[in-house]
């Protein structure tokens, strides 16, 4: 009998095939007593450099198979199999309570897990997955047990609590269909391999154990599971799949065409990046730069804080992979949600109002020099401009200039080279910015307008508050006319405006954007070449 299991969308695609219900190594945790710590201790540096070597001939495969997207992936695994605060809480608890290293390794892994699943921000949340991945490619190495037992062959679709990037690249080859998950987030490393792979998934799916062995189709479009379904589902969706090979042929032909309306109206697509693998994703996707590169991503994953080289070899290589297109990179946006314990931010009563963007950088200026010392050697690679996030007033603007002149003598002095064109923009996410855009227009050479904040700011609507969502809604008359005004200040001092955040992928929104006279959109990946589509379609006059 056909049943239909509902759950949110993640990487596009129709898939079928028998289900395949894997359950996680739940034997392999239980807590046990051992007498010899150090030898235990042993056990589980062994494992862990074990998991190294299965990591680098995974990220050999990934290399070739998905270029940058698979390298940046699993290298970011091996950094956590040599990251203290990974390694050391596992060693430590071996030792301080004679366990076994499965159930330390376990255990730690579920307090960062933890820590990582309740963040607000959904790419940092995402990352609970790879901790996760990591930990069992561990726990298998000191077990020799096979991960999976796959009883038939042929396609499957593999549905699980969980379904890591390990999963994907082992399973590639075996007839893996599609994946669907109880947990998950289309930030998360996984989301990103299966749209690059072009493997159906689904998230959020409160599937029945009884599942397991039947027959089942996955759509990726709408987020569904059906399981069993009758002769005439099975028709619609062959036909749906057809359609939609037929579409994305379609827009693969884009690629390459200008984003410009039918009576000669231009305007530029830009991507949002978080990581060098989303970079990766932007090139193949056709994007005409990098609209907003986040700092975050090289903070929020480390135990302390990045080094000036660290960060310069990431930026030089954003850039260098860019080639002569533009990369903006934001400058580091923490607090609020986004905190990690070195940062040493206490508790606030409400975040979203307290110390976090360029008010946390500005509190602790050796953080932000080191990323303008590491942002303008890189900019003698590429295309780069600095982006400062949540500016508020003129005070801000004089402690940045101040700043960037200060750096600049510096590395002058070092005879560091770097460029004399990289261009300063400021956020636009507050009513305050809003308002005073004219004036801060002066001092800077684009805006980028974040319109999720400056919807939360201007509305008074947390957008994180689902009781509030009704009026967080970026199509509001206030938020609309603010946006517009700030784009007639940038016109009249010939700064050009970006507009990032949920409202650019809108399509709804995009005839309203161009008219007003906005430069660019930037987006996710899988949305350029959609919107490219529709542009190419309208007709402002």
């Amino acid at each position: 009998m056909e049943r239909v299991f509902e759950g949110k969308k993640v990487s596009k695609g129709i898939g079928e095939g028998r289900i395949f219900v894997f359950r996680r190594n739940e034997e392999l945790i239980r807590r046990r007593t051992v007498y010899d710590t150090s030898l235990e201790t042993r056990r589980f540096s062994d494992a862990v450099e074990k998991s190294k070597k299965d990591l680098l001939s995974v990220l050999d495969e990934a290399r070739k198979v998905l270029g940058n997207t698979g390298e940046g992936i699993f290298s970011s695994h091996l950094m956590i199999l040599k990251d203290p605060l990974f390694l050391d809480p596992v060693r430590e608890m071996i030792e301080n309570e004679s366990v076994n290293c499965e159930f330390a390794i376990a255990s730690v892994t579920d307090r960062m897990t933890g820590m990582f699943s309740s963040m607000k921000d959904e790419y940092m949340k995402a990352r609970y997955s790879d901790i996760k991945d990591v930990a069992e490619r561990v726990i298998l190495n000191l077990s020799g047990k096979e991960k999976y037992d796959l009883k038939e062959d042929g396609p499957f679709i593999m549905v699980s609590d969980t379904v890591v990037p390990g999963d994907l690249m082992r399973l590639k080859d075996l007839g893996l269909a599609a994946i669907v998950a109880r947990k998950g987030s289309v930030y998360s490393h996984t989301a990103i391999l299966a749209r690059t792979m072009g493997i159906p998934a689904v998230t959020g799916v409160d599937f029945s154990d009884d599942i397991d062995g039947l027959y089942a189709i996955v759509n990726g479009n709408v987020g569904t599971l059906i399981v069993d379904p009758g002769e005439s589902t099975k028709t619609r969706y062959g036909r749906e799949k057809e359609d939609l090979l037929s579409k994305e042929e379609k827009l693969l032909l884009l690629k390459g065409l200008p984003n410009i309306t039918l009576d000669g109206k231009e305007i530029e697509i830009f991507s949002n990046a978080n990581s060098l693998s989303d970079i990766s994703n932007a090139l193949n996707s056709d994007a005409g730069g990098i609209g907003l590169l986040r700092s975050e991503f090289l903070y929020l994953e480390k135990n302390d804080y990045p080094s000036e080289e660290e960060l310069f070899i990431n930026y030089r290589k954003a850039a260098e992979m860019m080639g002569s297109k533009p990369v903006i990179i934001r400058t580091l946006d923490i607090g609020a949600d986004k905190n990690t314990s070195y940062f040493g931010l206490s508790g606030e009563d409400n975040p979203a109002l307290g110390l976090r963007g360029i008010r946390f950088s500005l509190q602790h200026p050796e953080t932000l020099r080191t990323q303008l010392r590491a942002i303008y050697r890189a900019s003698n690679y590429g295309c780069i401009s600095i982006l400062y996030p949540m500016i508020t007033s003129d005070f801000e603007i004089e402690e940045i200039k101040k700043l960037e002149n200060s750096v600049k003598k510096e590395l002058k002095d070092a005879g560091s080279p770097y460029s004399d064109d990289v261009k300063r923009g400021f956020m636009i996410e507050t009513p305050a910015a809003a308002i005073m855009s004219d004036v801060f227009a002066a001092d800077c050479d684009f805006f980028s307008i974040g319109t999720n904040d400056l919807t939360q700011y201007m509305m008074a609507c947390d957008r994180n508050n689902d009781s509030v969502a009704l009026w967080g809604d970026p199509k509001s008359p206030a938020v609309l006319r603010a946006i517009e005004n700030v784009v007639k200040s940038a016109k009249k001092n010939n700064v050009k405006v970006s507009i990032c955040g949920e409202a650019a992928e809108d399509i709804s929104l995009t005839k309203s954007f161009i008219e007003m006279g906005v430069d660019s959109l930037s987006v996710g990946p899988s949305m350029i070449l959609p919107l490219r589509q529709h542009i190419r379609g309208l007709t402002l006059s």
